[in-house]
């Protein structure tokens, strides 16, 4: 936790970004075995994606694992447990080779012979089962910092403009107004690229809080908040398929 929040000084910005996500790839996966080698794994792989950042052959890469504080709840069964998140510019970079960053020897370049050595023991402590790729694009967001625990929601709206323009017209004015006093650092809106069809998500929404306290409060609600949008069903979507929350475990950015 303590490495999170210094990611939250370094990273924290002033200003918000209208679409600071781009086009971005979430790749969960339900993992068995050793996870706290799973998870080592990811921190040596943390530097192979900081190369690909610097040299702007991605974004941004996150590392996430399921929240299950006390409280909340576990994972279930055939659920997946941990997700990457990948920016990219656009749709093109994201079908570049250059998007797989693992790739072409990169992480035996960036390593050292004892980091690599370290990163193939870990690799056979563990083993994913499940795995599930989408691809979104970031319709309008807000960035003021990275915080510890993330809410990923996503839905099937009966009108998905609608909804990416309420939001954009309507919420994206409340939260910027209201954010830092709801413990609030990061919020947006995405709608689904790939996969689409009737089984499918057609948009997403993140919330993004200092604290779990904070996030519950917000799934409680503000009195605020029921004055932002009058329509009802055009905002709200047909239902919401998840709403799952994830605690960022390491990321890699290029630091303003």
């Amino acid at each position: 936790m303590k490495y999170i929040f210094t990611l939250i000084t370094l990273f924290t910005l002033t200003f918000s970004y209208s679409q600071a996500y781009q086009t971005y790839t979430m790749h969960f996966v339900q993992v068995e075995g050793d996870l706290n080698a799973f998870e080592e794994r990811e921190k040596l792989m943390q530097k192979v994606a900081q190369d690909a950042v610097d040299r702007g052959d991605i974004s941004f890469w996150a590392f996430l694992k399921r929240y299950t504080g006390t409280g909340y709840g576990t994972t279930t069964e055939n659920q997946s447990n941990y997700v990457w998140v990948q920016s990219n510019t656009d749709i093109s970079a994201v079908m570049s080779d250059k998007n797989s960053w693992w790739g072409g020897g990169n992480i035996k370049r960036v390593l050292s012979e004892d980091e690599f050595k370290r990163a193939q023991e870990l690799n056979k402590k563990f083993k994913r089962v499940k795995t599930t790729n989408i691809i979104l694009e970031d319709q309008v967001s807000i960035v003021l910092g990275l915080g510890s625990v993330i809410q990923f929601n996503f839905a099937q709206a009966a009108n998905p403009n609608k909804f990416i323009q309420d939001n954009i017209e309507k919420w994206k004015p409340f939260f910027q107004e209201n954010m830092p006093k709801m413990g609030m650092l990061n919020w947006g809106v995405a709608r689904m690229i790939s996969p689409q069809g009737a089984n499918w998500p057609n948009v997403s929404t993140w919330d993004m809080f200092d604290s779990i306290e904070s996030l519950m409060k917000y799934r409680v609600g503000y009195p605020e908040m029921a004055n932002v949008n009058q329509d009802g069903p055009a905002y709200n979507p047909t239902f919401w398929a998840s709403r799952d929350i994830f605690e960022p475990i390491i990321f890699a950015f290029k630091e303003e």
